[in-house]
């Protein structure tokens, strides 16, 4: 009987599939967003992907090689394509904390028992609308 031992290597072969996942599908206005694009051939096994080409939907969002960012709330989807190839996944931005808070009443000059309309605007610190709690008090003051 006789032996023999060799090394083999495997390699991948072609680039059949291309998989963008971000790390969260819902982000705070302002915070980056990480993704990754990978690769794999027929067989599952990985494969580089070549010359990914990055985009979003809108110029809102800035992209570099890991991260999404933007501060504009709202829904957006990022694409990965190489080639013929491409994948597309959808996140959304929330408002960050609350940062101003304002309050428009359609009447200011009333009298007890009369009523006024009020509208309260709260945003974040980069304009977005928050839907944060908020609470109204009025005091009784007295006016001579």
């Amino acid at each position: 009987t006789q032996t023999a031992t060799a090394t083999l290597e495997v390699s991948p072969g072609a680039l059949t599939d291309l998989d963008l996942t971000l790390s969260a599908t819902e982000v705070v206005a302002g915070e980056a967003l990480g993704f990754e694009v990978t690769g794999s051939d027929v067989y599952g096994n990985s494969v580089g992907p070549a010359d990914v080409e990055l985009s979003a939907d809108s110029e809102e969002v800035i992209l570099d090689a890991a991260t999404a960012t933007t501060i504009v709330a709202g829904t957006y989807t990022l694409t990965a394509q190489d080639g013929d190839l491409s994948d597309a996944e959808t996140f959304e931005v929330i408002a960050g904390p609350p940062a101003s808070v304002s309050l428009e009443l359609s009447e200011t000059d009333i009298e007890e028992g009369d009523s006024t309309d009020a509208v309260i605007t709260i945003i974040d610190a980069y304009g977005n609308p928050s839907d944060a709690d908020w609470t109204l008090t009025v005091d009784r003051k007295s006016v001579v």
